[in-house]
């Protein structure tokens, strides 16, 4: 598909690489294939990383995803659709603006939704209920 000079393909890295080869991507595509009941309540920890690290994701359209991310947050790509998987990237690469208006989005929904940020709701939660 003489599409050599623009993708990649790397061999096996170990895993602590693989921070830096996230951090040098463009976008984030964070697929799940199917679309049976398991699938649309999946959620692919992969684009949660893909978001902390600040880039502009694509994401299967899922019941779970939609329920906790807006589109603007993860542009979201039909299940099983390689031509809607298209589509997201060719916008992503002609529309800078939507890419910085992902990468805003999503690092606020980590900002809010993070381990350390759910650990104090728990404690609080905990809490509450001893006294």
């Amino acid at each position: 598909m003489n599409l050599e000079n623009i993708v990649s393909f790397h061999p096996l890295m170990p895993l602590s690489s693989i921070p830096k080869v996230i951090s040098d991507s463009d976008i984030g595509i964070a697929l799940l294939s199917g679309n049976d009941e398991y699938s649309q309540h999946a959620l692919n920890v992969k684009l949660f990383e893909f978001l902390s690290m600040g880039l502009p994701s694509i994401a299967t359209r899922t019941k779970s995803i939609e329920y906790y991310l807006d589109e603007g947050a993860v542009m979201l790509s039909e299940p099983n659709d390689p031509n809607d998987v298209a589509r997201c990237i060719r916008e992503l690469y002609m529309d800078p603006m939507k890419r910085n208006e992902l990468i805003k989005k999503g690092l606020d929904f980590i900002n809010k939704n993070n381990s350390e940020t759910e650990m104090n709701n728990y404690l609080r939660i905990i809490d509450k209920l001893m006294h």
